[in-house]
């Protein structure tokens, strides 16, 4: 998945196992549950299982590695 500079939004995953990887770029992640975000830098990851939404915002092109065993959702917020 490849996100603009300045994207604000979500990757929902609907049900099922998905895992991402960073390679390029940067993300500041922030999983359901947590109020303060984290940032990740190239080969982080993140992961979920069941429904899940993940929400991201980057500061630069970034690109994400998505492996998912179910469909999932890309969403600007």
């Amino acid at each position: 998945v490849k996100l603009p500079s300045d994207f604000n939004g979500k990757i929902i995953s609907r049900a099922g196992e998905l895992k991402a990887v960073v390679i390029k770029g940067g993300i500041h992640y922030r999983p359901d549950e947590s109020t303060e975000p984290v940032k990740l830098q190239p080969a982080s990851y993140f992961e979920s299982s069941g429904e899940f939404s993940h929400e991201l915002a980057t500061t630069s092109e970034t690109i994400i590695y998505v492996r998912s065993d179910s469909p999932y959702q890309v969403v600007l917020d």
